[in-house]
């Protein structure tokens, strides 16, 4: 596929059998490191993402020097003048009504004046150039415009107002607009369009629409302010649209971004203000504020790829519930019904509605890059009397795998309710690359992984206000990086997985602040993990203090500012600066001084001041378990018992994977992974 294809038809949606191959390599990928202690290198689950921005066809750049003939246009009122046509050039007027028809080549068309009552009709053979100098038309119950060629259009000039009314037109029809373009159209630099719709919509056209530097606002339409059926690329200019319905629609293809400023708003409930098959962002700045319920800032009915420039949506309206379907729509930041890829780019999205969501994927979700800042405010929506239906405010909320590979992510959800989650796959989550950095607070689950959750490097941190930090329905590995997970009391934990032999880690770092350990905690027991584990159980904590880990010397080797206060809590660490057959403390302090800071309140090599409650230990095997009253449990996880029929985790056996059966590959359970920074009283703001 070529750059030019990409602006037309690229984007297409990844079928099931591509999509479950690259889980199947991921998985053997994840696995064969793992046991090799080694991390993976970055991963690709989106096989459609384009390597370059595109460039514009060679057909869209203006040549003046083609257009030899002239004909000139002079609106006055309730009449217009010509001036003397070239041949094959044929024009007949009614007042100010004017149509001209041509089926010669290089025609440039210039027009000026105004009237309060006319239109202006151009049908050409050939690619037409139209020039507007300072025209002013209002049109009654027609277009107030309308250029129509089988080749290109392209539109100059100075200054070009348009409006129209219905006047005693009862039902305007679907190509009914103030300015209608049939066939592609480039708007050239230098050209200022203002447009005022009260029929239907602002500006129609139903071929490809580029915008290569022109001033485009759409001061009002009752319909859709843009509307283009084959494509719209905006290569440069300013484009300001408000609209009663969605802002701008693109039909059939693509809408593709390489730089100038689009701001789009609606408020209407269900409105898009940008709608089409795929949206490309590769550099420039989109805004779109929407008011109203189940509305949407950028959808698209296959995929999103924002790969540069800047994204800021924001949504305000609630849930709508339909009778119909018995069940809600929420508005969505983002919404797309295959994938959504972002790298380098900078997304900043909010919504204020009850069951709003930052980005809602039904397909893939990937990140290699960028700063993407997410921060809900709504509450849960239930319905009085269908108990099944309901909706609920997700920061992040992909229904397969989600693969962060580097980047700045912040996810804020503020409203309450037992929802209300920060990131939820209903696949896996997958964490990579060294500059990831994921930061998560939400009253529910932090981060809640459908099937596995796995870290293989970066930083994360997840605060649950109700819940569990991390929730995974699988596996957890932890490969690398580091982990800083902070759960609600008992029951609830930092980490929790349903299985314990399921918890894996073999690199890294991973702190769990959550309820004390139970009657079914979730510790990294699998025969595979090979970083020591540390837990203080049944311990009070300050909100503020710190938790220290020193070595037998009284040297503090982490220091952890606790984020909430709580009677009865539990404390694990995973590091590797526990060694087996070494003997540690940990204690209570109120401050510490100088350090290295790691992660959002964590510490390493501070100097704490007088100590509180203290425990002492020996590391005498990978898993030392400590209560309040300093009693130490020293596990071996080879010794436990498998638990529901899962195996501890073992090295693949030979000719692993096994060849596919029938030409089918083995399905093999997907895997997860996460990342977040995340401070409860410093929030880092990334974006707002």
């Amino acid at each position: 596929m070529n750059q030019n294809e990409l602006v037309i038809e690229t984007g297409k949606f990844v079928q099931n059998i591509a999509m479950m191959k690259n889980l199947y390599l991921i998985i053997v990928a994840i696995m064969l490191a793992a046991c090799a202690r080694e991390v993976p290198a970055p991963m690709n689950i989106i096989d459609n993402i384009p390597a370059t921005a595109p460039q514009l066809p060679v057909d869209v750049q203006l040549d003046k020097a083609l257009y030899t003939h002239r004909v000139e246009i002079s609106f006055n009122g309730d009449a217009v003048q010509l001036s003397q046509l070239p041949a094959g050039v044929a024009a007949s007027t009614n007042g100010a009504f004017v149509t001209l028809r041509s089926s010669a080549a290089g025609v440039e068309y210039v027009v000026r004046g105004g009237t309060d009552n006319g239109s202006l009709i151009i049908v050409s053979e050939k690619s037409p150039l139209v020039t507007f100098d300072s025209l002013d038309i209002h049109s009654v119950g027609c277009n107030a415009v309308t250029i129509s060629s089988k080749e290109k259009i392209f539109l100059s000039g100075s200054q070009l107002f348009l409006s129209d009314e219905a006047g005693s037109v009862l039902k305007a029809d679907k190509q009914a607009a103030t300015l209608a373009l049939m066939g592609d159209a480039v708007l050239c630099r230098g050209l200022n369009i203002c447009l005022q719709a009260t029929r239907r919509d602002a500006l129609y056209a139903t071929g490809i629409l580029y915008d290569c530097g022109a001033t485009l606002a759409v001061e009002y339409a009752t319909n859709s302010a843009i509307t283009a059926t084959k494509g719209f690329v905006v290569a440069d200019g300013n484009i300001t649209a408000t609209a009663s319905k969605d802002v701008v629609k693109v039909k059939q293809g693509n809408f593709v971004m390489l730089g100038g400023n689009v701001s789009l708003g609606a408020v209407n409930e269900k409105a898009d203000a940008l709608a089409a098959r795929n949206i490309y962002l590769f550099g420039g700045a989109i805004m779109a504020d929407v008011h109203g319920a189940a509305a949407k800032g950028l959808t698209a009915k296959e995929s999103v790829f924002l790969i540069g420039g800047e994204a800021k949506v924001h949504t305000s309206g609630g849930a709508l519930f339909s009778e119909k379907k018995s069940d809600y729509s929420s508005s969505s930041c983002i919404k797309s019904k295959a994938n959504v890829y972002i790298k380098d780019a900078n997304v900043s999205l909010a919504s204020d509605g009850d069951a709003g969501k930052g980005i809602n994927c039904d397909g893939l979700l990937q990140i290699d890059g960028g700063i993407v800042a997410i921060k809900t405010t709504g509450n849960d929506v239930n319905h009085p009397i269908d108990l099944n239906a309901h909706a609920s405010p997700k920061g992040i909320k992909c229904d397969s795998t989600l693969l962060i590979n580097g980047g700045k992510i912040e996810v804020l959800v503020l409203g309450k309710g037992t929802r209300c989650e920060g990131v939820e796959s209903k696949g896996s989550i997958i964490i990579d690359g060294a500059d990831t950095k994921l930061y998560v607070y939400a009253y529910d689950d932090a981060i809640n992984a459908g099937t596995d959750f796995t870290v293989n490097n970066g930083t994360v941190y997840a605060y649950s206000v109700s819940n569990d930090a991390i929730d995974s329905n699988g596996n957890i590995h932890i490969n690398g990086g580091m982990l800083l997970a902070n759960g609600s009391h008992s029951p609830e934990q930092g980490v929790d997985t349903d299985v314990e032999q399921m918890f894996t880690v073999t690199g890294g770092t991973v702190l769990s602040f959550g309820g004390s350990v139970g009657s079914a905690p979730c510790l990294p027991k699998n025969s595979a993990t090979n970083v020591p584990v540390a837990v203080w159980s049944g311990v009070n904590v300050e909100r503020n203090s710190y938790i220290n880990v020193a070595d037998a010397d009284g040297e503090l080797l982490l220091s952890y500012r606790l984020p909430r206060t709580m009677n009865n809590a539990a404390f694990m660490v995973v590091s590797p600066l526990i060694e087996v057959g070494d003997s540690y403390s940990m204690f209570l302090s109120e401050n510490i001084g100088e350090g290295e800071r790691l992660g959002y309140g964590l510490y390493a090599h501070a100097v704490a001041d007088a100590p509180g409650k203290e425990v002492k230990w020996k590391q005498k095997g990978v898993l030392s378990i400590m209560d309040g009253r300093g009693n130490v449990d020293n596990i071996n996880p080879d010794t436990i018992k498998q638990v529901r029929g899962v195996p501890p985790m073992a090295p693949p056996p030979a000719g692993f994977p096994p060849p596919p059966m029938n030409g089918v590959p083995h399905m093999v359970p997907p895997m997860p992974p996460a990342d977040s920074v995340y401070d409860a009283n410093n929030l880092p703001g990334l974006g707002w």
